[in-house]
């Protein structure tokens, strides 16, 4: 399975190397490939940045939105979500490591995950996260 990492960049992009290691190690028995942006697109427009973003979310099943205190606010997470939610795709949020105490309730997620179509989920055993991406896989 392909999925798409949504998160505030600029904020939390040492976590979501981490959370990307996660994936990589075989020994964690997790069967997803990253199908997100990996790059700064600073230097991009944003019309260029839209549509490359666009693609990849198209190359994928599940949106995992991988969430902080700042997450809520950028405009490029949830712009990833709304169009992953017209797209047909599963969303589901997991809250970074150490993130926990930023991310109490549904309230400091985007409007998106508001926990009745869309769950948010705190980061634990990679198994525990695999279940519940493959939950969002089925639930689209």
């Amino acid at each position: 399975m392909k999925i798409f990492l949504s998160f505030a960049y600029d904020e939390d992009k040492e976590q979501v190397n981490g959370f990307r290691g996660m994936l990589e190690n075989p020994n964690a028995n997790i069967n997803f490939v990253d199908g997100s942006c990996k790059k700064d697109y600073q230097r991009k427009s944003e019309p260029e940045i839209d549509k490359y973003m666009r693609e990849l979310i198209d190359q994928s099943s599940v949106t995992v939105c991988l969430l902080s205190g700042k997450t809520k606010s950028s405009d490029w997470v949830n712009r990833e979500l709304q169009i992953s939610q017209s797209k047909g795709k599963g969303i589901v949020g997991i809250v970074l490591r150490g993130k926990d105490n930023e991310i109490v309730n549904y309230s400091d997620c985007p409007s998106i995950l508001d926990g009745k179509r869309y769950k948010v989920h705190y980061w634990k055993k990679p198994e525990i996260i695999q279940s519940h991406i493959e939950e969002a896989e089925r639930q689209r």
